[in-house]
């Protein structure tokens, strides 16, 4: 058939039976991450942070963690898998709430905010353990800080973006609500 679309034969249907996935899993979507953050309700949220580094891997100079959210898992049980598995849309949500600090395709390292050390913890793919349990994209959560701009994960009354109550703090000047550390 004719017409916008048909005709050829899709990359899609030529893959058939295999999965897209690489060592880190299939892509995960920010929607379906922030439901599963909310069904997660009982667990501890942790700060989730990111910071620019060098192409050789290295921090920059004088840079600092950014919040870009907070995650959760099953039972408190995969703090650092919850930040290895979602990595992606923690990077691309930092990019949306700071373009210029973060652009897109930008080299970022991933952290959380450990309260017993008082400071961040970074996190890579050696701190992450080789086996998971089966369904491991289910037992965690992600919820980005507001971006009004966007209106990604930001919370609506009545057709106007409101305080999240949750986090407890006031919108910035810019209308996000983040922290440098």
């Amino acid at each position: 058939m004719a017409g916008f679309g048909g005709g050829g034969v899709s990359k899609d249907k030529k893959k058939k039976g295999k999965k897209n996935e690489s060592k880190g899993g299939a892509k995960m979507k920010p929607k379906a991450q922030w439901d599963r953050y909310l069904k997660l309700n009982k667990s501890k949220d942790f700060r989730v942070a990111v910071r620019a580094i060098n192409q050789d891997g290295s921090a920059k100079e004088g840079t600092k963690w950014t919040d870009v959210g907070v995650i959760n898992s099953e039972e408190n049980g995969y703090t650092e898998v919850a930040v290895w598995r979602q990595r992606v849309i923690i990077a691309e949500h930092a990019s949306r709430l700071e373009p210029l600090q973060f652009p897109a395709k930008s080299r970022v390292e991933w952290s959380y905010f450990d309260e017993e050390g008082k400071d961040f913890k970074l996190v890579t793919s050696s701190s992450t353990p080789e086996s998971l349990p089966d369904g491991i994209d289910k037992m965690i959560g992600f919820k980005g800080i507001g971006d009004p701009k966007t209106g990604f994960y930001c919370i609506y009354d009545q057709g106007r973006i409101v305080e999240d109550k949750k986090e407890g703090s006031q919108l910035s000047d810019k209308g996000t609500k983040m922290h440098n550390y």
